[in-house]
């Protein structure tokens, strides 16, 4: 593997680790779950999966290279369900825009943690 696709590699995991932080703090407000946990690589999926009562091996699909890109995707499509977000479009907006759909819904005050 080259430098040139190693940077890759790590720009698209920055990009679905760090860029929602923010909005999945806000959630994690409203699910009662501690906020901090967000910034933390992989606890934060740990906590989503406990969330959205998925199985908790999918936490460790994670790890497989680049499948593990999709398996974080359906995490944070599963996670958006126990705040009531059904919809196709939502799915697609947590799956691909997680970084502007998590903080549009932590901050939105119509929101709530419903659980499943």
């Amino acid at each position: 593997m080259s430098l040139h696709d190693l940077m890759y590699v790590i720009l698209i995991s920055l990009y679905f680790v760090l860029l929602p932080a923010p909005g999945i703090q806000a959630l994690f407000r409203k699910a009662g779950a501690p906020a901090w946990a967000a910034y933390v690589p992989f606890y934060n999926t740990w906590i989503m999966i406990g969330l959205a009562q998925r199985p908790k091996h999918w936490f460790f699909w994670q790890f497989i290279p680049v499948v593990g890109w999709f398996i974080t995707m359906g995490i944070y499509i599963e996670f958006v369900k126990p705040f009531g977000k059904f919809k196709f479009w939502e799915h697609a907006m947590a799956s691909l825009l997680p970084f502007l759909y998590f903080p549009m819904i932590g901050f939105d005050a119509n929101t709530r943690f419903v659980g499943l």
